[in-house]
């Protein structure tokens, strides 16, 4: 059998070195290593500020047991319940 290659999305890839490197915000502090690849700077309305697993204050967030920035954003952002 013949292996299969090539990417299929349209999109490169990262290489595991990349998704597992530090990363750091713009002033240099590093992003926690628990935040997914995708936590970025928020480019909507939605943002950790505004998520319901965020917790003011602290700028802790409780779906990634993680310290995080209130004008950032990941794919997990959930409505706060009232």
């Amino acid at each position: 059998m013949g292996s299969i290659s090539g990417n299929f999305s349209g999109k490169s890839m990262k290489t595991f070195k990349e998704i597992s490197a530090p990363r750091n915000y713009a002033d240099g502090s590093l992003i926690s290593a628990k935040l997914p690849p995708a936590y970025e700077k928020a480019k909507s309305d939605k943002n950790c500020a505004n998520c319901g697993a965020y917790v003011p204050g602290t700028k802790y967030c409780k779906t990634w047991d993680a310290k995080v920035r209130p004008d950032y954003y990941c794919k997990k952002w959930v409505v706060i319940e009232k």
